[in-house]
């Protein structure tokens, strides 16, 4: 996402310190989701609802990622070079794609998002040490969020490392796995590769086909248009407090996407006393946070 090489100006410092093993154990910071375009979302209250000059939804987003208190916000391009940015310390009560002709459709452009505590904060002059690197990519950008959003938005990722080789390229690579994270000192010879920077993610396990979740009351549950178990597994990624998920395929493109706080006991569908294969197809898993 492009947005979040423009979020953050980072000074960066060289000191010298023992290294460690990751989980970094540290407050969360904010992690943005892709915009939705042409969405608007629904809340009792509207926590902060500001005006801004600007010619898209970028403010509104950053403003967003940079308060931790911040979960979702809507963006109304008023004018050209006007907008009304409106953030909330919730998920919506509910989020609707407009259509031409809606009474809101006329008001302006609308945008909206979602931020929340997936990633620990970035750690500066660290390179991570460990097992093979699982993703790697050569990404055009200035800053470190980018690796930090690869690796958010890929459930089995663990952790990810950034070398900013020139001031608009840099490489990022993605672990599975807990991996060793070591700072950086004065003689080593990978300062003369770049700048260096390094984080661990909230991270899920391999989707468990034909498996659901027993005995778990949830606290999330909604209906979504996806041919996959794959956005229910993000949504419990993105989820503060989320430790397991379940996915019922209804459809060829829907299904219910049910999320819990408390990490749920798995078994397979065929060990159920009941039948539960007119329901659709299942599958479930669970996730552990960084900390």
């Amino acid at each position: 996402d492009d947005s979040l090489s423009k979020g953050l100006l980072v000074l960066v410092t060289r000191n010298a310190s023992a290294s460690f093993q990751l989980p970094f154990q540290c407050s969360s910071v904010t992690v943005c989701g892709d915009t939705k375009l042409q969405y608007y979302l629904t809340s009792t209250n509207i926590d902060w609802n500001d005006r801004y000059s600007a010619s898209d939804d970028l403010v509104c987003k950053a403003e967003c990622m940079l308060d931790p208190a911040c979960k979702s916000w809507s963006w109304q391009q008023q004018q050209e070079t006007q907008g009304i940015c409106r953030r909330y310390k919730q998920l919506p009560e509910h989020e609707q794609k407009l259509k031409a002709g809606d009474d809101l459709w006329k008001q302006g452009s609308w945008s909206a998002g979602f931020c929340n505590e997936a990633c620990s904060p970035t750690k500066l002059n660290y390179y991570l040490w460990g097992p093979d690197i699982d993703w790697q990519d050569s990404l055009a950008g200035s800053n470190s969020q980018l690796c930090e959003w690869q690796c958010a938005k890929e459930p089995q990722c663990r952790a990810w490392n950034w070398l900013q080789e020139t001031p608009t390229q840099g490489t990022c690579n993605r672990y599975r796995t807990d991996v060793e994270a070591k700072l950086l000192q004065d003689t080593d010879d990978l300062w003369s590769r770049g700048t260096w920077s390094a984080g661990v993610c909230k991270v899920c396990d391999v989707p468990k086909k034909d498996h659901d979740v027993r005995n778990n009351h949830s606290e999330w549950e909604e209906t979504i248009s996806s041919r996959n178990n794959r956005e229910c597994q993000a949504k419990c990624k993105f989820e503060p407090g989320c430790k397991g998920w379940n996915w019922i395929q209804k459809s060829e493109l829907q299904g219910i996407c049910r999320r819990y706080s408390q990490t749920p006991r798995i078994d397979a569908v065929s060990t159920r006393p009941k039948p539960m294969k007119d329901e659709g197809e299942h599958s479930a898993g669970t996730c552990r946070a960084y900390q």
